[in-house]
């Protein structure tokens, strides 16, 4: 085994034992337990959002009752170090969700929040309606939230919907859209409306993938951009990138073009990341009949990109995330599972970059069985943090099994500066 590989397997076997450890060293990053606000049983859908005072919030489902869900919600102080309580967003006694749909909160400020969510509603027989997205306020931290109100008052089939906030204070949602559908043959479109506003749902895309979810980043000039999976006629469903700027979309698309023909959605959605003008993109394809996790990154605001880079260890499980530190160091994060060939451990991996050169070489950072419902959606935001110090990445995703919860903890990261000193250019490490 060589000496990449052996220290995956070490550092597997080391979170694999050290239950209670107070904080534990994995491939150059420091990795620290976090008791998470949502540690009960039947927790899921985790979600984070940061906002503009950096506290991080976490949401995500909970079974609380028999045939009862609770959207839930605390925010993270990166002064503290501490998890608020978990406040209660919103009960419904007949919601079915979706495992594959999280509930996205965005935080306009340190008091206002915006959360919103797909429910399909069951009637006394177990018939489940299609799925309606709902949208609650809170302007006092998450202690209240107003009463739900619709997302789309000219749909009846709204899911997957992001959010981000944009110049003016306003907010823009994305989302699949199956208004219209008439067999499963017919792809699912892509709308997308500021909310509060009064003007109609717009389009899009009028053909996109039915269940990766799309992904948003606010940009400088207080447009946004937004990454998701489309659909051609011939079944080709790349990731295409789209530009919202002054009230619209621009017309112009870009797309990986990787060529990834797939019959049926492979539920891995892009992530896209936005620090100023450099952007960081992240996404699975299965073009050439192996599937691969690849990034790019931007420095002018997603005009262009740089090379393609494949990121995976082999036998990746995709459900990528990304984000981009003050120092410039980009992250990305995906699952791996265990194969044949590679031998690596089944879990949550890291990789950093820094304009597209590789630092930190894929590293574990906790063990995550092979999961076959494929429920687990990781998801990574910056804790605090300034140029030219270390960054702290807080993580939550589902533990997996007949009884999944969410789960949180801390990774330290070593600044841009040691981490490339850790590494050489032919990706080996340079033990010190």
């Amino acid at each position: 085994m060589n000496l990449r590989l052996r220290l995956f397997a070490l550092a597997a076997a080391a979170l694999l034992g050290s239950i209670g450890a107070s904080c534990i060293a994995a491939g150059g990053l420091e990795v620290s337990p976090l008791a998470s606000p949502a540690a009960a049983k039947g927790s899921d859908n985790p979600s984070l959002a940061t906002g503009p005072d950096g506290t991080i919030w976490l949401s995500w489902l909970e079974a609380t009752a028999e045939s009862e869900t609770t959207l839930k919600l605390a925010t993270f102080d990166p002064g503290s170090g501490r998890w608020s309580e978990a406040r209660t967003v919103f009960r419904q006694s007949n919601w079915v969700a979706n495992i594959f749909d999280a509930p996205q909160v965005a935080a306009q400020s340190a008091e206002r929040a915006t959360a919103v969510w797909s429910a399909g509603l069951s009637d006394k027989d177990g018939n489940v309606g299609s799925p309606r997205a709902y949208v609650s306020e809170t302007a006092d931290g998450g202690l209240t939230w107003s009463s739900p109100k619709l997302l789309s008052s000219e749909s009846e089939s709204v899911e997957y919907v992001s959010l981000v906030p944009v110049a003016g204070g306003g907010l823009l949602a994305a989302w699949i859209d199956a208004r219209g559908r008439k067999t499963e043959a017919t792809a699912p479109q892509l709308y997308s409306r500021l909310i509060g506003g009064t003007g109609p749902d717009t389009v899009v895309d009028p053909s996109v993938c039915d269940c990766c979810r799309n992904s948003v980043a606010p940009l400088p000039d207080g447009g946004a951009l937004l990454a998701y999976r489309g659909r051609t006629a011939g079944q080709v469903r790349d990731i295409v990138i789209a530009r919202f700027n002054q009230g619209s979309w621009d017309p112009s698309r870009a797309s990986t073009d990787d060529c990834w023909k797939i019959e049926g959605c492979p539920v891995n959605g892009p992530r896209v990341y936005s620090r100023g003008p450099s952007v960081s993109l992240v996404w699975v394809t299965g073009a050439g009949d192996r599937l691969r996790v690849l990034t790019k990154e931007s420095a002018d605001a997603g005009r262009h990109f740089g090379p393609t880079q494949q990121v995976d260890l082999g036998n990746p499980g995709g459900r990528v995330d990304t984000l981009i530190t003050p120092d410039g160091t980009q992250v990305v994060t995906w699952l791996e599972s265990t194969g044949a060939e590679t031998k690596v451990a089944a879990g949550l991996y890291l990789r950093t970059y820094l304009k597209s050169r590789p630092l930190i070489e894929p590293t574990l950072v906790t063990p995550l069985l092979n999961d076959p419902v494929g429920r687990v959606f990781p998801r990574v935001a910056l804790v605090g943090g300034g140029r030219g110090t270390p960054s702290r990445l807080l993580f939550a995703y589902t533990r997996p099994g007949d009884s999944p919860r969410v789960e949180t903890l801390l990774v330290s990261l070593p600044s841009a500066l040691s981490a490339s000193a850790a590494w050489r250019t032919d990706g080996s490490l340079a033990l010190r």
